[in-house]
């Protein structure tokens, strides 16, 4: 007989209902901030099977059609009914919580870009204060490094970044430990915006105010989902809405901490 628990993510409740004792106290243990006992809005059914292969694939293959999410990735394969709010996702036992990560990280993206109408980012996310400082950046811009240059910070992830209004303004929601890098003591409540930096490699450390349009086409090349799944329009006015309200700065940057001396004076002004 299943048993189950439920996760909270950028304040969507999921039920996962799991029939192995062993793999359930797993699952709580690596969510455990996440763990929620809300009324859940989509239910799940875990099936651990032998028979889901290793399609060795570098990222997973994602489809979304009607209201319907496909997924099928290493030791992987689910469909989502957003509709009905109902799931299920069958997972290879031989290492099972990693492909579950990308079931949930993909089905959580989905539910904040499509029904909040958010944004979830190719980005780093540092809470210093109480504030998030988000970075942005293609591959190899700098992006871990920022991260593992903030040790005294708390890094929310290295990897993706998701944003949504909350209580009228835009706020950063923390996610579980899905592969990327996240340090420091945080909780599962949604934080203020700061400011928002494109990394820049460069021979010095400095800020530079960027333009509204210059940030539109930077964070159009950013987002953490297919822009395909997104009606454009919809994309538009929200990455619009966000770059009005959260300064941007170009950061001009070397492989050290000063850039947050920067960031520091940026604040006192």
């Amino acid at each position: 007989m299943a048993d189950s628990l439920k996760i909270e993510v950028a304040k969507h409740i999921v039920e996962l209902r799991i029939k192995e004792s062993y793999l359930l106290n797993e699952v709580s243990r690596n969510y455990s901030i996440f763990l929620s006992d809300g009324e859940p809005d989509i239910k799940v059914d875990l099936e651990l099977s032998p028979d889901v292969p290793s399609v060795d694939s570098p990222v997973a293959k994602l489809e979304l059609q009607h209201h319907f999410m496909n997924i099928v990735d290493d030791y992987l394969m689910g469909s989502l009914d957003l509709e009905h709010r109902h799931g299920w996702v069958r997972i290879n036992p031989e290492n099972p919580l990693y492909p579950l990560g990308t079931f949930l990280r993909n089905m959580f993206t989905l539910l904040v870009c499509l029904q909040d109408e958010g944004v979830v980012l190719h980005a780093v996310g540092v809470l210093h204060g109480d504030q998030v400082y988000i970075f942005i950046g293609p591959s190899k811009a700098g992006k871990t490094t920022v991260a593992k240059l903030s040790p005294d910070k708390v890094v929310l992830s290295d990897d993706m970044v998701m944003v949504k209004r909350f209580q009228g303004q835009f706020m950063v929601f923390p996610t579980p430990c899905w592969g990327d890098m996240q340090t420091g003591m945080r909780q599962n409540r949604p934080y203020g915006i700061n400011s928002m930096f494109k990394i820049i490699k460069d021979k010095s450390v400095y800020l530079e105010r960027l333009s509204r349009a210059h940030a539109l086409a930077d964070i159009f090349t950013v987002p953490h989902i297919p822009a395909r799944f997104i009606p454009k329009q919809k994309m538009l006015t929200t990455f619009s809405e966000l770059i009005s309200s959260v300064p941007y700065y170009g950061l001009h940057f070397l492989p050290e901490p000063s850039f947050w001396d920067c960031i520091t004076a940026m604040r006192e002004l």
